[in-house]
């Protein structure tokens, strides 16, 4: 029990010292944003790894094997997770880049997107788009 109490103790604090780093970031990319949200629960769990290992008082050489355990799948966990996120990056650019050409002759709609959400915006965008061009039609 003890060590579940430590696990919550690590996951507790590691999300609530997110928390300044996550208000700085909201104005920043979306990249960024992805970034932080998918190293910080891999952080917690090293803390929280390397805070149970320090109390069990294992030999030097345990340690360092745990370590260059932890920190060999951090890594390459939130490598996984940037790359998986990349995607949806990539979608909000191409939402971003039709947004701009709304209406005008250059309007090609935002593509294929990765998520339900971006593709329902980019049938939005596409129905707007539609909307403005008929609107712009009956002026003229």
């Amino acid at each position: 029990m003890e060590v579940a109490g430590i696990a919550l103790g690590c996951s507790t604090a590691a999300a609530v010292s997110s928390v300044p780093l996550l208000l700085a970031l909201r104005r920043r990319t979306l990249w960024a944003m992805a970034a932080a949200l998918c190293v910080w629960p891999i952080v917690a769990v090293v803390v929280g790894v390397v805070v149970t290992a320090r109390m069990m008082f294992l030999s030097d050489h345990d340690l360092r094997l745990i370590m260059i355990i932890v920190v060999v799948s951090a890594v390459v966990a939130s490598a996984f997770a940037l790359r998986v996120g990349r995607p949806v990056v990539a979608g909000t650019g191409a939402l971003t880049r039709a947004a701009a050409t709304l209406g005008g002759p250059g309007y090609s709609g935002a593509g294929r997107v990765p998520t339900t959400e971006l593709a329902t915006l980019a049938a939005t965008l596409d129905a707007m788009d539609t909307r403005l061009v008929e609107s712009l039609q009956r002026e003229r």
